[in-house]
């Protein structure tokens, strides 16, 4: 489509890059009144009060390593993510813990929009705009329509098992994308490898759905790579394929977790697993192709297609690699299913629909590439496509955007709120609940009554503290609040991290 190279891109690519960093600021904003829950008072326990007792670095960082000596031995494998959550902002100070929700926010965004821009530029050879158009537009999206956003950004420990694994999982794809096509007498392609090592170790110790499909995409990179005779890049490759195996192995083969599986026991065989696996995948894939993400595909399909049939790329298979990919989305949901059935954790699911952008992404380049290559359809489209490159952009612009409102008008359900008896929106864009909850003033309440109890719990003299039931449930801030059992496991947690005896809510 000549249009975007025209004088209409770049004041469509500075649209799109404004409209992006708007989008970015109530989600910022709400970011700073997030709070603590759970786990993440379990995982920081031992390290928050080394600090206090010492203020020392060494000393914490030797805590956090024999929290993930004590999990790894007794509970979970995952010793990269342990590690980390033993070291998360609140350790050093409980007004800290917005600081991880904006990162694990930012390396989500910042590493989905670097892969798409690699993609695009050194796999499908797209001109520069037609690249940052996409990249723009999709990152957009996928930070718009998050599955369940408490669990991506706004709960640390949770955040940082699956989000920041995902995130650095997009990061090691760009990197090693970079590196293997460059010239391989160049220093950049091992500099950019050796980068690649720790996120690699991470990601093995991070989670199992991650792992297992980068693995998968890693094996399919190093074999394609061999095919093309690109004997360095494919060890390249390897390299960071060990270390991720490697660190993979260690957490699968902890003595935690085969204590917690025989506790837990394997909830499904696997065959039963990777089968439930491709049922929840393609239903993945069809819900999060919405109106509004619809309407964008169908709006970079032009820039797509004239890339993949200008490229070099043979696109000889029919659809086995398009049949790959959607192999490899759905392999991240088998090793839940596997191990707790049915029951799969919103922060998991939360991955799996950002991976969709990416998988969808090369699918439908690699499926516009193989249609180009087949004459009766170019003989086809060849007038067609002169119709439409007559069509004046701002008209396609304006049919985008009326088509992505409606869409995204769609998604959203008002009910009535049982608490409050006043309408109640679900389905709104992150950006939009975002500003809604924090404008509305549920953001401020929220915090400021977690706030009130942790004044109590630092002030008061009293060992047994009973508080009262929190009165605002953020949809992007709520994760779990206390029981009124003092005994729960949220509860003696969060009583030992503020050296008390019992905390409970107060029953209604």
């Amino acid at each position: 489509m000549d249009h975007f190279e025209s004088r209409y891109a770049r004041p469509l690519i500075v649209v799109l890059l404004v409209i992006l960093l708007l989008s970015f600021v109530p989600i910022v904003w709400i970011s700073f009144y997030s709070y603590p829950a759970a786990d993440d008072f379990s995982y920081a326990l031992s390290t928050a009060h080394v600090w206090q007792e010492t203020h020392s670095w060494t000393a914490v960082f030797s805590a956090a390593l024999e929290t993930m000596r004590v999990s790894y031995e007794s509970w979970n494998g995952l010793f990269a993510a342990i590690l980390l959550a033993s070291l998360q902002p609140m350790v050093f100070d409980l007004s800290l813990y917005p600081v991880g929700a904006l990162i694990l926010f930012f390396s989500c965004v910042g590493s989905l929009c670097l892969l798409f821009w690699v993609l695009c530029r050194r796999v499908f050879a797209c001109p520069r705009s037609s690249a940052a158009i996409i990249s723009l537009l999709l990152t957009f999206l996928a930070c718009q329509f998050v599955y369940d956003p408490v669990e991506s950004f706004f709960w640390f420990t949770g955040g940082i098992h699956y989000t920041l694994s995902q995130s650095f999982a997009f990061f090691v794809l760009a990197l090693l994308v970079l590196a293997v096509t460059m010239p391989a007498r160049r220093v950049f392609p091992v500099l950019l490898t050796i980068g690649c090592l720790p996120f690699a170790v991470y990601i093995g110790g991070g989670n199992f759905s991650t792992s297992l499909a980068l693995l998968m995409i890693l094996s399919a990179l190093i074999v394609l790579i061999w095919r093309q005779k690109k004997r360095k890049a494919a060890v390249l490759v390897f390299v960071v394929f060990a270390a991720l195996f490697a660190s993979f192995l260690c957490s699968v083969l902890s003595p935690g977790a085969a204590l917690r599986q025989e506790i837990v026991g394997a909830a499904n065989s696997p065959v039963k697993a990777i089968a439930l696996s491709l049922v929840y995948g393609g239903y993945a894939f069809a819900d999060s192709t919405t109106l509004p993400v619809l309407s964008a595909w169908l709006f970079i399909t032009p820039l797509l297609y004239r890339a993949a049939s200008r490229s070099s790329f043979s696109f000889s298979l029919p659809l086995v690699p398009i049949v790959l990919l959607f192999g490899v989305f759905c392999a991240q949901g088998t090793p839940v299913f596997y191990a707790i059935g049915l029951n799969m954790p919103e922060r998991v699911i939360n991955i799996i629909y950002l991976s969709y952008y990416p998988f969808f992404l090369v699918g439908w380049w690699y499926f516009l590439g193989r249609l180009s290559r087949r004459r009766q359809w170019t003989a086809w489209f060849a007038p067609v496509s002169r119709q439409l490159k007559k069509v004046p952009l701002p008209f396609v612009l304006t049919g985008f955007v009326l088509f992505f409102l409606v869409g995204s008008l769609g998604l959203v359900t008002v009910e009535k709120d049982p608490q409050t008896g006043g309408a109640s929106f679900q389905g709104l864009p992150f950006s939009v609940e975002a500003a809604r909850s924090v404008l509305s003033g549920q953001a401020a309440d929220f915090h400021s009554q977690l706030k009130e109890r942790e004044i109590l719990y630092t002030t008061s003299p009293q060992d047994v503290i009973e508080v009262a039931p929190l009165r605002e449930h953020p949809y992007l801030l709520f994760q779990q609040d206390l029981s009124s059992d003092a005994g729960f496991w949220v509860n003696q947690d969060v009583a030992s991290f503020f050296h008390k005896e019992s905390i409970r809510v107060s029953p209604q």
